[in-house]
Order: C-alpha cells, then sequence, then structure tokens
C-alpha cells in the first residue's frame, strides 16, 4: 500500500522488542506493494541489522507463513520465511493486523534489475523444486486447492452492472466511471472467458501442486551476490503448475528480460512447454483478480486516501495497454 495505516511507528519498535528481541532503533514505512491488506516497513536497527516488516489487515493467516518456513525447513533457502518470535510464533496481533517479521534481503527486485539467462534457469530450478514439494497433511488442508474460477469473479461480476448504472462511491471521478463504460464490452467477455476457460480446464484433471500464485518478478528479490529470493508468499495454494508458470511466459509479467529467457527458465525448470489451455485461464484468472481489487478501489472503498486510489485507476487503465495483460488474455486461445 502507498499510505500507512494508523499504527504509530513506535508501536511497531515496541512489538520488535518485546516479541522477538530486536532493538529497532528507526522503523519506515516502504510504499511499495499492490496489496490492500499489506503494510511493509523497514526496521534499522541498533546493531547495524536490519529487518523487513509486514502488518497485515485481520487475523493471522496461517498459510502464508507456515509455507516458507516448511519450504525453509525443507532445504529450500531461497523462499524467504518469517521470523519466530521468542516464544515461536509466526507473527503477533497488533491493533488489528498481524506483525511478521522477517530477515532484510539487501538488493532489488528481479522486476527492477532483470535476471541473467544463467539466473533463469536458477529460477526455473527452484520453482520446480518448489513444486515438488510434498508439505504435511495438515497443512496441505488448510490451503486453499484451485476450483477454476477466480476467487473474485463474483464480486467483478456483481460490481460491472453497478459501474454502468453509476452506483459507485462519491470519491469516484467522472473519467473513472467513462473509462469503465467505454470498455463495458470487453469487461463482459473476459467474464465469460474466464468462466469458459475455467470449466474446460477443471474437466482435464490436471495434477495440483504447492503454488506460490504471485511469483511475478517483483516477488523475486536478487541479493548482491545474485541469489533469488522468493517473497511475499501470502496466498500459497494447490493448483496445476500453470498458475505460477503463466509469469514466466510473457515479458509483462517479467520486467526488463534476457534474450530467451523463456527458453533458460523452462530448460531449468525441466519443460519445454506449457499446457496453453491453462496458460489461457490462469492469464484470464490474473486479469479479474486485478481488476476487482482496482474496481474495488476506484469505485467502492471509502476507507482508502486520494493517493491509493487514483494509484489503482491508473493500474487499471494500464491493463487495457498494447501487450498489457488484457491484451495478452484475449489473445490465448
Amino acid at each position: 500500500m502507498l499510505e500507512a495505516p494508523d499504527i504509530p511507528p513506535a508501536a511497531i519498535t515496541a512489538a520488535l522488542r518485546d516479541h522477538y528481541a530486536i532493538d529497532s532503533g528507526n522503523v519506515s514505512f516502504l510504499p511499495i506493494g499492490n496489496d490492500p491488506r499489506s503494510f511493509v516497513y523497514r526496521a534499522d536497527n541498533a546493531d547495524g541489522t536490519r529487518n523487513f516488516v509486514k502488518l497485515r489487515a485481520g487475523a493471522l493467516h496461517a498459510p502464508g507463513l507456515l509455507v516458507p518456513r516448511a519450504l525453509r525447513d525443507a532445504g529450500i533457502g531461497e523462499a524467504v520465511a518469517p521470523i519466530r518470535t521468542c516464544s515461536g510464533e509466526l507473527g503477533v496481533p497488533l491493533g488489528g493486523f498481524t506483525l511478521i517479521a522477517y530477515e532484510y534481503v539487501h538488493g532489488d527486485t528481479a522486476m527492477n534489475v532483470g535476471l541473467t539467462a544463467a539466473q533463469w534457469r536458477t529460477h526455473g530450478q527452484t520453482l520446480a523444486r518448489v513444486h515438488a514439494t510434498r508439505l504435511p497433511d495438515d497443512l496441505i488442508e488448510q490451503l486453499p486447492h484451485e476450483t477454476y474460477l477466480p476467487a473474485s469473479f463474483g464480486f467483478l461480476r456483481d460490481l460491472h452492472p453497478r459501474v454502468l448504472a453509476g452506483d459507485v462511491v462519491p470519491q469516484s471521478r467522472d473519467e473513472a466511471l467513462a473509462f469503465w463504460r467505454a470498455r463495458a464490452d470487453t469487461i463482459a467477455q473476459l467474464l465469460e472467458r474466464t468462466r469458459t476457460f475455467g470449466a474446460a480446464l477443471g474437466a482435464r484433471g490436471l495434477p495440483n501442486v504447492l503454488v506460490h500464485s504471485d511469483i511475478h518478478t517483483a516477488n523475486v528479490m536478487v541479493d548482491g551476490e545474485g541469489a533469488l529470493h522468493y517473497v511475499d508468499w501470502d496466498a500459497p495454494m494447490m493448483a496445476p503448475r500453470e498458475r505460477d508458470l503463466k509469469f514466466m511466459i510473457d515479458a509483462t509479467f517479467c520486467g526488463p528480460s534476457t534474450p530467451g529467457y523463456e527458453a533458460a527458465f523452462l530448460e531449468g525448470y525441466g519443460i519445454d512447454r506449457v499446457d496453453p489451455l491453462a496458460l489461457a485461464y490462469y492469464r484470464h484468472d490474473w486479469v479479474i483478480e486485478d481488476m476487482a481489487a482496482y474496481g474495488n478501489d476506484v469505485f467502492r472503498r471509502r476507507d482508502i486516501g486520494a493517493i491509493t486510489r487514483a494509484d489503482s485507476f491508473d493500474r487499471l487503465q494500464r491493463m487495457f495497454d498494447p501487450r498489457g495483460t488484457i491484451d495478452i488474455a484475449l489473445r490465448s486461445p
């Protein structure tokens, strides 16, 4: 999120001290990320170290913390996992949020700095290891399983006619209403194609594996030595591997790209092609989830500021750009 929540930095510092024995001299809000429920900070500690701190709205979401921890314990060190508190917990409640502390990765995202061909191969090898990991049965039961209908499908289906009818919050701008209405047919087409592709894919019976579900290159950190680190495990689930692989099949999701990056990634992963129907469905799934989130910010939410609302409208508009996510989805067979 771009705007900090109403939690004093001193409260975060106190939680780090009391629950983690981390003596943080300064906690700085970082206006980054696209998750309306997450707020992130950098803690600069008295001993010269740093921690990455996340405040996640609502109750503790156990799978998002347990999965990367389980992966680390299984030897996949690229998974950035939460630090345990002094009492062994993976997060602590703080003013309506859950506070989660992580080791700080000194580097930048692959979205910003790009990956070499060798790093793309390593990325493929690492993601294949994640997908091959067998979690304990009790943890698998806690994870969502693929339903072949996006989680926000019903919300967007209901939002669409409300926006067309002008049933929006007063903070919504006329420009945003006009933009949405001008693309009404495309939005309806996306909803219908998503339902059709999902039904066809569900009938195929593809095997489910553990997926990150949001492993675009903004969630892959590259440290100063060139090693990769997977962050933001807020929504792991059991689904066909293509839910993750879609991010590596088109440069729209990849940031700066090395020529031949896709072949390098697939070589590392150990396959030479991705199921086209699964790719089509998951491209549509991504569009539906993003459009629902941005549409909610722009037209329905009353609890966000003007900066966040304007940013969401900008992101919504960019979805419709040539070679944007909607264009790519609609080009899918």
